[in-house]
């Protein structure tokens, strides 16, 4: 059986500069590989960010159209980066309404966690997540002493 595959959304604004973002995107999708053995992250939009402009409302909307429909494909999708932005929150509708989980770890904050223990809480976490069957989760920001609230995503719990 292979490993499920799991969609990693990240903020793109506000910050600096694209590259800024990229670097940040590229943590996180390294700490998710690292941290996550048996789920298998991808961000295939990594690509589309330093060819699409942004600023471009067709080319924005192009992009924000292939991350909902990668959402509903894949197995899931992991929210990170400190905040839930209007991309992020479309492809965690999408993939909530086609029945993939949905980790928000945004209350992590913007930079990966650094401690290993926050990874036993996260196991044990993901692991009482999957034998659900809701589809959306939100890692709860008191847990890790975060003073930060994410957005609610519609149909998510």
């Amino acid at each position: 059986m292979s490993n499920p595959i799991f969609r990693m959304e990240h903020p793109f604004k506000p910050v600096e500069t694209t590259e800024d973002n990229l670097a940040s995107a590229k943590r996180w999708l390294k700490w998710l590989a690292r941290s996550f053995i048996g789920i298998d992250p991808v961000a295939e939009w990594i690509p589309w960010v330093e060819v699409l402009d942004d600023a471009d409302p067709a080319e924005r909307e192009r992009g924000l159209a292939m991350g909902e429909e990668m959402a509903k494909r894949l197995d899931g999708v992991f929210l990170v980066g400190g905040r839930i932005s209007d991309g992020m929150k479309m492809a965690g509708a999408a993939a909530v309404a086609h029945r993939k989980f949905v980790f928000d770890l945004t209350a992590l904050g913007s930079d990966p966690p650094s401690n290993p223990a926050v990874m036993v809480i996260l196991r044990d976490w993901m692991t009482l997540c999957l034998g659900s069957d809701d589809r959306f989760h939100r890692l709860p920001a008191e847990a890790f002493d975060v003073l930060h609230e994410p957005e609610q995503i519609e149909g998510g719990k």
